[in-house]
């Protein structure tokens, strides 16, 4: 049986193979299609895998969103502000907030769970500028109603959330976190995706990355241990103790065995490892029910140069009216040799069904994501650019998936360099180690009123 070590080896030697076809986004400091700003960590989910803890009483106040939106409008060029948590929808201001991004020209896209997501409340966020829903859902997440779901049976609730989303034209799109034992799961929310490419605009799904029972200490409380796992429930030694080697491959395979033509078009890569594709993209072109074909690596290059030429920032999500412009993407095949194949495919259906060259052709992206890696030096490896780029006190731009491991406590040891799980940890408690780490890195807690040190 092969060693984790070798998996890793292999999927590296696969990935990096890709990455020399792929766009590689220039998205760092500066340079970036998204940043985050976090509006509370107040959440009504208690999900098993969360990396974060739930402070009930740590709402920014607007003139801290304000401060953070200052900022990102200063120092870069993204086109789409996430606003996430915790729950946004449980921040008493988020309208306010949504109105603030939307008038400053960026693009105010909400992170949500979805639970507390009503027509009624979507009326008022739709009216303040929203421009389109994240909905994160998955298998593990105590969701009331849905436990005990599989993946598959979740696209019901997916579908809901999609319906409710196109009813106030909104850009909708699904996030899910995937473990070794939803793994073949990818499939199947893979296929309903496209099916609903009409409604389903962005579909992510994101490696699960946890650490055993080896990485707490005797002396941390319990609620400091809640705060360091990735997936406390299955520290135990279930069938996803260790998710350390699950890749962005992986989920790529997994598309492929339902899309056998399905191909990446752009990536980034890993601050630790080359040619690792850390976040990976795949935009593709649907008939209602039917997948047609990919857009290639210069097609996506070609529309983030007139994106910086017309509008002087990276393009992120695109609106659902653009979405249902395939056709016009389709003329890039004179220059792109894949969406060239994607044309051709699509023309030569005239023979067999002419009415099919007047169907809508609808655009449609598959993200896959693998975040930190703990390398058997014990050197985590993260994306070398990132996709929601978030701020620091001193007004600064720090990668958000660093603050969310830091807040977390996910990354506070290293392995040895036998690659096992034994960790040398720092003396100070974890609550001390969470502080000492953001202000290395220029984060503070002081903007959660809640927070306690």
């Amino acid at each position: 049986m092969e060693n984790a070590m070798t998996i890793i080896d292999k999927k590296q030697s696969y990935a990096s193979a890709c990455a020399n076809h792929l766009q590689d986004m220039p998205w760092g400091d500066s340079c970036n299609a998204m940043a985050t700003i976090e509006l509370t960590q107040k959440c009504n989910l208690s999900c098993s895998f969360c990396r974060r803890c739930n402070y009930k009483s740590s709402h920014k106040s607007l003139r801290a969103v304000e401060r953070e939106l200052t900022t990102i409008f200063a120092l870069s060029q993204s086109d789409t502000v996430v606003l996430t948590g915790g729950e946004p929808l449980m921040y008493p201001d988020l309208e306010a907030a949504v109105q603030m991004v939307a008038s400053v020209g960026k693009k105010p896209v909400m992170l949500t769970n979805g639970i507390l997501s009503t027509p009624e409340r979507l009326i008022g966020l739709k009216a303040a500028g929203l421009f389109g829903v994240l909905f994160n859902v998955n298998a593990r997440q105590n969701r009331p109603g849905w436990e005990g779901c599989n993946e598959s049976e979740l696209n019901t609730l997916r579908l809901k959330y999609a319906e409710l989303a196109g009813e106030f034209g909104l850009h909708c799109g699904f996030n899910t976190l995937v473990f070794p034992s939803t793994l073949q799961d990818v499939q199947r929310v893979a296929l309903w995706a496209s099916v609903f490419s009409d409604r389903v605009h962005t579909m992510t799904f994101v490696a699960a990355r946890m650490f055993d029972a080896a990485f707490s200490r005797s002396e941390d409380t319990p609620e400091e241990r809640s705060s360091i796992f990735l997936s406390p429930y299955d520290a135990d030694g279930g069938s996803d103790a260790d998710c350390m080697t699950l890749s962005s491959h992986d989920l790529y395979d997994q598309i492929q065995k339902v899309f056998p033509g399905y191909r990446f078009n752009s990536f980034l890569g890993s601050t630790a490892q080359s040619g690792v594709l850390k976040w990976a993209m795949g935009t593709h072109l649907c008939r209602t029910g039917k997948r047609i074909g990919n857009l290639g690596p210069l097609a996506i290059r070609i529309m983030q140069r007139l994106g910086r030429r017309i509008a002087a920032r990276d393009m992120s999500h695109f609106s659902p009216s653009l979405a249902r412009q395939g056709w016009v993407v389709l003329l890039m095949g004179l220059l792109d040799k894949e969406t060239r194949r994607t044309m051709w495919r699509h023309l030569s259906s005239a023979f067999t069904k002419p009415l099919e060259l007047f169907r809508t052709l609808h655009l449609q992206t598959f993200i896959v994501m693998q975040s930190i890696d703990i390398l058997p030096e014990g050197e985590r490896g993260s994306c070398n650019g990132c996709t929601h780029m978030t701020t620091n006190k001193s007004n600064r731009f720090v990668f958000g998936g660093t603050m969310n491991y830091v807040l977390g406590g996910a990354a506070r040891g290293d392995a040895t360099p036998e690659g096992s799980a034994q960790v040398q940890w720092p003396k100070q408690s974890a609550t001390d180690w969470r502080n000492s780490e953001l202000e290395r890195i220029g984060m503070t807690v002081e903007v959660y009123p809640g927070m306690k040190n």
